[in-house]
């Protein structure tokens, strides 16, 4: 795996990472951290088919090998070959002692008039954090996100520093299932599913057709959302992109997300 791959893998992983303040799922808990052995691997992929969110499978495989190619970690690698580049500042997978004082709080729950269970600020110091998945758990800013957003939709380069190239970034945001792939379901407008006119890429999934879509939206606009929430999309062919940040549960933020869309594409003249 040569340098450009190992970095296409850990971007990959950023699309599907840092859009999302990603926990794992109640009662299962993470291998503690991301040493590789055959055995190791089997188990780290046993652990996510109990999982909620199997889509992240392929990027907990992904990291792993990854780790082992370049030689660092994967904190380390995202920090030296794409945060510090693009100065995403505030993108990592655990806090500092100032950064920690402004980690987002989830929504209370007008159901029960209580925050949901969500990591805490004490707990996501690097001292603690030695999982680093490939499918969840970064912490970000919205200034940060729209940063890689603006390199992705400069198809892979941002203040004059090139991560993608052309070509890269057009297989990432293209149609990656197969013809008659069974898919997911449990997204709602997300699902990468035919009836909707999406489907999945490399790192996010894909508007292929405009007709069975209710949301506003255009063929080649690829997009994203995390379980707490965050959502981005990309419109290549209208020029933008949009980055929400928001802290509660996935199930739902759907409304905020689809009004999102509406609101900015009714806002367009032209």
């Amino acid at each position: 795996m040569n340098r450009k791959r190992i970095l296409l893998a850990a971007l990959l992983c950023l699309c599907c990472t840092v859009s999302a303040f990603a926990q794992t799922p109640p009662k299962l808990s993470p291998p503690e951290d991301n040493g590789f052995s055959s055995d190791r691997l089997s188990r780290i992929t046993a652990f996510f088919q109990d999982a909620i969110d199997k889509k992240a499978i392929p990027g907990v495989v992904v990291i792993v090998v990854r780790d082992v190619v370049s030689g660092m970690p994967f904190d380390q690698f995202l920090r030296e070959r794409i945060t510090n580049p693009l100065e995403m500042r505030d993108t990592a997978f655990y806090l500092d002692a100032a950064q920690a004082l402004r980690l987002a709080e989830m929504q209370i729950d007008p159901q029960t008039g209580q925050r949901p269970a969500y990591a805490q600020a004490e707990n996501l110091t690097k001292a603690k954090q030695k999982w680093f998945s490939g499918g969840g758990g970064l912490l970000s800013t919205a200034s940060d996100y729209a940063r890689f957003c603006q390199m992705l939709m400069n198809r892979g380069q941002l203040d004059g520093i090139r991560l993608l190239s052309l070509k890269t970034v057009s297989i990432m945001a293209s149609d990656q299932l197969p013809p008659g792939m069974p898919r997911v379901g449990g997204y709602e407008d997300l699902a990468p599913t035919p009836d909707l006119g999406q489907s999945f890429g490399l790192g996010f999934a894909v508007r292929t057709s405009l007709g069975p879509n209710p949301l506003s939206g255009s063929v080649g606009d690829y997009f994203w959302a995390g379980i707490y929430g965050s959502y981005f999309w990309i419109d290549p062919q209208e020029k933008l992109f949009a980055v929400l940040m928001i802290q509660m549960p996935f199930a739902e933020s759907g409304y905020y997300r689809r009004s999102l869309r509406e609101l900015v594409y009714a806002a367009r003249i032209h």
